[in-house]
């Protein structure tokens, strides 16, 4: 059985904000097919470029993965990855 999707994305930047921060990303690989949501920060400073940052931070952890690895660990590593890249970013003065 093969699964098949149709994948779209759809974003409205809403009432209370001038800027959307969401984020989409869909990206295939020897892993497979990722797709990844961000949303924003509820209008804090940077939220739309934390939500990118995550998306790309993500991707490339993706892309750079051996051919031996566990999903669930991967994932969960990609997520902290990106944490620390938006840790580091918002450091950067």
């Amino acid at each position: 059985m093969e699964l098949q999707l149709n994948i779209g994305n759809y974003s409205d930047v809403g009432k209370a904000r001038e800027i959307n921060e969401d984020y989409f990303g869909f990206f295939s690989g020897s892993f497979g097919n990722l797709l990844i949501v961000c949303d924003g920060m509820g209008g804090h400073k940077g939220g739309e470029i934390a939500s990118r940052l995550a998306i790309e931070t993500i991707s490339n952890y993706f892309e750079n993965l051996n051919n031996t690895y566990d999903i669930s660990e991967e994932i969960n590593k990609s997520l902290e990855a990106a944490n620390i890249s938006i840790i580091l970013k918002a450091k950067d003065p």
